[in-house]
């Protein structure tokens, strides 16, 4: 494979982060580097906050500007092998039905396989940007903004939990009845292996998510169900299925442990020995209200779902 040329990416460091020293962030911000990779890009100085190469021991503060650079692991065309399906238009908004290994921003780990670049090639010459994220293997529905005030307007609905979401998952084992878990939820860290992953904590954030089932699979012991999050933590559908028992079929973090999710991610565990290729997580319904006027969107049910369970 050609590399592209050395790119960079620049963000705000938000203020959940401050005050973790830059490795441990750097771990945190890509999700799938070891300390020790994130110490050679900080010494190689390809990792700059405010336009300055840093220490190992210098600790990130909220509101500062880093800078990533790094070759592309993927290049323009690889954009085209997604079928992105318009579900909505108007002059305002695009609705997209994103399918699942598209990022929806740029990372280490691709800079062309996401939906900003796909808008992008999609509408030249226009600025429009996704309104919110999920998750890299999660498919489904992602809003976006023609519009900078149309984006700050939908940004604050989804802030202030006034975008009512539901998503489809399949899960392990049978999940009985309806209910509501509230779980707090927090980052690992340093607790376990990967840092990334969200644990129950009680001094953790407040999380709520319902889940109701609608269809019981007895030949796979599989749960077809709808889970309504009622706040918007990292993870949150995926950690508190697990933590009810019921993790989500293919989800290498909650369902088969950080070990597994370790050796995944350090190619210690190829691709044909997964169970299936993604979580099944697929975010199917959006509902919100701009100037009294009411928006509601539907993604039907993907179909690598039909070979996990008979529906």
């Amino acid at each position: 494979m050609v590399m592209s040329e050395r790119v960079n990416s620049t963000w705000i460091v938000p203020s959940d982060m401050h005050g973790l020293r830059v490795d441990q962030y750097l771990t945190r911000k890509i999700g799938r580097i070891s300390r020790m990779r994130a110490a050679r890009i900080i010494e190689a100085k390809d990792f700059l906050l405010d336009g300055n190469p840093v220490k190992l021991s210098l600790r990130v503060k909220e509101g500062q500007t880093a800078t990533l650079f790094r070759f592309a692991p993927d290049q323009p065309d690889d954009v085209h092998s997604f079928d992105v399906k318009i579900v909505f238009e108007n002059d305002a908004i695009v609705v997209v039905n994103k399918p699942y290994g598209m990022s929806i921003h740029p990372s280490a780990n691709c800079l062309y396989k996401t939906v900003t670049y796909w808008l992008k090639a999609k509408y030249p010459g226009q600025k429009i940007n996704p309104c919110h994220r999920i998750d890299k293997e999660t498919s489904g529905l992602v809003v976006c903004a023609k519009k900078r005030d149309t984006e700050s307007i939908i940004k604050k609905l989804f802030m202030k939990g006034e975008v009512k979401k539901s998503y489809l998952a399949v899960v392990q084992g049978q999940l009985k009845r309806s209910q509501l878990i509230d779980k707090s939820l927090g980052l690992q860290g340093n607790k376990g292996l990967v840092a990334i992953r969200m644990i129950e904590d009680s001094d953790g954030k407040a999380c709520f998510t319902k889940v109701r089932p609608i269809k019981y699979c007895d030949d796979s012991d599989r749960t077809l169900v709808v889970c309504r999050p009622y706040t918007g933590r990292q993870h949150q559908i995926r950690a508190h299925l697990s933590l009810i028992g019921h993790g989500i079929v293919g989800d290498k973090l909650y369902t088969h442990g950080e070990i597994f999710f370790d050796d995944w991610c350090n190619r210690r565990i190829c691709d044909a020995q997964l169970i299936h290729p993604r979580h099944a997580l697929h975010a199917s319904s959006l509902a919100f209200k701009i100037d009294e006027k009411k928006y509601i969107f539907k993604a039907s049910i993907p179909g690598d779902f039909y070979g996990l369970i008979n529906l």
